[in-house]
């Protein structure tokens, strides 16, 4: 009985894909590897043009999906040439995928208790109940006098009041318990990255104070720009834990690569940003003291 021959030899590209990362290594082994960034990066942009990535993969339109790929198929050769081996649309699922991660994280840094507020404010400040005639209002000794005389049906409006009374408490335990958890959660990537962070650049957060914010931040997206690939989206997480000033990025730069890389793990164990986008920073900034 004879084996079935393996079919990796049939492309020179890996057959299996699970990161865009693995993409990258897949398309540099048939071209140059800033070629292959290139291609990627330019791939991305086209996505974001044609595609909708607020949406997930489901909620893709179908048509413009199958446009996108013969379009980039069209204009990069090498998708069609090694289809099979390169299959264009799961790179695409793979982006589509990192962009909803990133709106769960961004959502994350917001704090679930804004938008909670938003949508529904009576969940955190339930409705109590009000009367318009204080006359008729029973007193706190006669409703405790009440409270113990009366039998379960013998005053039905002493004890609905009661009831109201007992459902209000309890909602404003759990309101104030959900509240107390949200702080807890959204200042935990605060507590543990930017302290290392405030530790570390020492005298320079002086100078930040005075800068102006607007220049700061494009300091800090002209960074984020120059990355391969761009990783602009991430200048709301960085300004999160603290870097918000072209002078706090220049400290970041004057930390040794052990000190770099444990305040970006940090900030991947926490959430703030993702394993590839620390991977990303942290080539960048290790690459500038080479």
């Amino acid at each position: 009985m004879h084996r079935k021959p393996s079919s990796t030899n049939a492309d020179p590209l890996i057959q299996e894909h699970r990161s865009i990362q693995s993409y990258l290594k897949a398309l540099e082994l048939v071209m140059d590897r800033a070629e292959a960034r290139l291609i990627l990066q330019e791939v991305r942009v086209m996505a974001e043009q044609q595609l909708n990535l607020q949406k997930g993969v489901r909620g893709q339109d179908k048509n413009k999906w199958r446009r996108f790929v013969e379009d980039a198929c069209f204009r990069w050769p090498v998708f069609a040439q090694f289809e099979r081996a390169f299959p264009l649309k799961k790179y695409v699922v793979c982006l589509v995928q990192a962009n909803q991660r990133r709106q769960k994280q961004q959502r994350y840094v917001d704090g679930p208790r804004v938008a909670g507020r938003t949508k529904n404010p009576s969940r955190l400040h339930p409705a109590t109940k009000i009367s318009h005639n204080v006359a008729d209002q029973p007193s706190q000794a006669n409703t405790s006098s009440e409270a113990r005389t009366s039998s379960a049906g013998s005053n039905p409006h002493s004890r609905n009041k009661q009831m109201d009374d007992i459902k209000s408490k309890s909602l404003g335990h759990h309101a104030e318990a959900e509240s107390a958890t949200g702080a807890t959660q959204s200042s935990l990537v605060s507590s543990i990255a930017s302290s290392s962070f405030v530790t570390l650049s020492g005298a320079s957060n002086e100078s930040v104070a005075t800068s102006n914010g607007s220049a700061s931040n494009d300091e800090i997206m002209l960074f984020l720009r120059s990355l391969q690939p761009a990783l602009h989206h991430c200048l709301p997480a960085l300004k999160y834990v603290g870097i918000s000033s072209g002078a706090q990025l220049t400290a970041l730069r004057t930390w040794s690569p052990r000190q770099r890389e444990k305040f970006f793990r940090e900030l991947v164990l926490g959430g703030t940003i993702t394993r590839f986008e620390c991977e990303v920073i942290l080539n960048a900034l290790d690459g500038e003291m080479d």
